[in-house]
């Protein structure tokens, strides 16, 4: 006979593998979805996106914002969270920069490096609730370590948002009104 232990574990792990596929199949389709045919280089939707000039940058920042979120979900390390989310910014600002920005982000991948990332602790936590044969796995205060989204989801989002928020407002103001670089007053 099955205990519901057994039934636990088992939902919870068919549920961790089921999100780090759901992860990885993303990852792959924002940076490394097509292959460049003479130079056979991999890019992605986010390359592509980010060749529409600010915009595009921000709306692939935005999307690369889920693996951030997903992060938050499965417990990982605060300084794990802070890696995810200064790779999405260097590829957000460099990105920025026309001509080189789009190469830099189809090199970067900050998606693949996000989802390496998170992988690496999914195949621990697969590990642990393979081991042990608890009813899920739980985190150093005891708590589900896949539970819904909560506060911490929501100030992490709110963040990303701020900061994607001031970076594009800054640059569209930049761009609206001419902005040329510093210039020397005459006085």
């Amino acid at each position: 006979m099955v205990s519901n232990t057994e039934v636990d574990t088992e939902s919870t792990l068919q549920l961790v593998r089921q999100r780090k596929k759901q992860l990885e199949r993303l990852s792959v389709l924002l940076d490394e979805a097509f292959e460049v045919p003479l130079i056979r280089v991999r890019v992605g939707w986010d390359a592509i996106i980010g060749l529409v000039p600010v915009f595009g940058d921000a709306v692939g920042a935005i999307i690369s914002s889920f693996f951030v979120v997903q992060a938050v979900r499965f417990k990982l390390p605060a300084t794990t969270i802070f890696r995810m989310i200064v790779n999405i910014l260097i590829e957000l600002v460099i990105g920025l920069v026309p001509v080189f920005g789009d190469m830099f982000d189809v090199m970067w991948k900050a998606n693949r490096r996000n989802y390496f990332l998170i992988e690496s602790h999914l195949f621990q936590l697969e590990a642990d609730l393979l081991q042990a044969n608890k009813p899920e796995a739980v985190d150093r205060s005891g708590r589900p370590a896949l539970e819904a989204p909560g506060q911490s989801t929501y100030l992490v989002s709110r963040f990303l948002w701020l900061v994607l928020l001031s970076v594009l407002v800054g640059v569209g103001a930049a761009v609206y009104l001419g902005y040329t670089g510093p210039t020397k007053f005459s006085g």
